[in-house]
C-alpha cells in the first residue's frame, strides 16, 4: 500500500509546473467499498509529512463548489459508490465544479475504487480513462512483478531504483 501511495505523490507532483513551492491537495474521501476510515488518516499524515503538500480533506463531496476548489492544485479523491455504479450523487454543481477545476490546469488522481463509481457521469469516464465495470472487469490474478523507474534523475524519482512487489490486495 505504501508503495502504491508513494506513486500517488508522483502522480501529484505532475499535476503542476515545478515552478510551484507547495501543492494544496483536497481528499474526497467518506464512501468507499474498502475501509476509507481507515486508509484516509493515512493519506493525510503521507501528504502532511511531506514538505511539498498541504492536504484537507471532505466527507462531502456533495458539497464541492468553484469557490472551494479554487484554493486547490490537486483533487485526489478516494471516494466511491461501489456497488450503485449508477447515479449522480456528488450533483450537478459539484460534478461541473470538478470538471471546471480539471479544465483550468488543476489536477485530478484517484485511487483504486475511485474509478468504480459513476458510470453515467461520461465526462468523468473520459476524465478517469478506465473504469472498474461492474460484472465486466475484476482484479486481475495476484502476483509478483517489477516496477521500474524510468526517469531516475527526476525530483520525484531521484535515489530510487526498481523494485519488486507482490500485489496481495
Amino acid at each position: 500500500m505504501i508503495r502504491t501511495i508513494i506513486l500517488g505523490m508522483a502522480l501529484l507532483y505532475f499535476c503542476r509546473p515545478l515552478l510551484s513551492d507547495s501543492l494544496s491537495v483536497l481528499l474526497i474521501t467518506g464512501r468507499n467499498n474498502h475501509d476509507w476510515q481507515s486508509t484516509t488518516p493515512v493519506l493525510e499524515k503521507l501528504y502532511n509529512d511531506h514538505p511539498r503538500f498541504t492536504i484537507d480533506k471532505t466527507l462531502r463531496s456533495d458539497d464541492l463548489n468553484h469557490r472551494q476548489l479554487s484554493q486547490y492544485h490537486v483533487v485526489l479523491s478516494t471516494w466511491s459508490a461501489w456497488p450503485d455504479v449508477n447515479g449522480r450523487q456528488w450533483g450537478r454543481e459539484a460534478e461541473q465544479a470538478l470538471l471546471d477545476f480539471v479544465r483550468r490546469g488543476n489536477g485530478f488522481v484517484l485511487f483504486h475504487s475511485a474509478g468504480a463509481t459513476f458510470h453515467d457521469w461520461p465526462e468523468y469516464q473520459q476524465l478517469i480513462g478506465a473504469i472498474w465495470d461492474k460484472g465486466k472487469t475484476g482484479h486481475g490474478k495476484r502476483h509478483c512483478f517489477k516496477v521500474c523507474i524510468n526517469r531516475s534523475g527526476h525530483p520525484v524519482t531521484a535515489g530510487m531504483s526498481g523494485f519488486w512487489i507482490y500485489d496481495a490486495n
